[in-house]
């Protein structure tokens, strides 16, 4: 799925035109498209906060509008 993106990319073709020529359909490739789009937003990773450069606090909010506030 990714490395068909990646292609795709690369191909500098149309979506509609990479799909025949590969033999699949668009809802197919637009569903692998938006998922590597979820798959290189960062979901998942961590990353380091240094509270001790700032003094103010930090927060975070999550998609399903959880807050968290240190």
């Amino acid at each position: 799925m990714l490395s068909m993106i990646a292609d795709w990319q690369q191909s500098g073709k149309s979506k509609k035109a990479y799909c025949i020529e590969n033999g699949i359909t668009e809802a197919t490739f637009y569903y692998w498209f938006s998922r590597s789009k979820e798959n290189h937003t960062g979901g998942g990773s961590f990353i380091t906060i240094d509270k001790a450069r700032g003094k103010s606090d930090v927060e975070i909010i999550y998609p399903n509008g959880v807050r968290i506030k240190t």
